[in-house]
């Protein structure tokens, strides 16, 4: 799921990501995220998961999902336009 709060200055965007494990073991899954990363202190990230920067400009998510169930978090992007 999306959500756009941006204005005239700033970009805002929420979104939901849910991973899906059908599985009978545990599962530990990078989810890759492209995202532009700057340096200056103009754009934000904030979630619960932890992340790591990979290759320079994309967030990389180690998600780990019990057997037979779901897990999802939100992450919420802000830049300056």
């Amino acid at each position: 799921m999306l959500s756009n709060n941006s204005d005239r200055y700033f970009n805002d965007v929420k979104v939901n990501y849910e991973v899906t494990n059908r599985s009978e073991h545990t599962k530990t899954v990078e989810l890759l995220v492209p995202y532009v990363k700057r340096n200056n202190g103009q754009s934000s990230i904030s979630t619960s998961q932890k992340y790591s920067w990979k290759n320079g400009n994309m967030l990389s998510f180690d998600v780990t999902v019990k057997a037979d169930s779901k897990k999802s978090f939100e992450v919420y992007f802000r830049a300056k336009k």
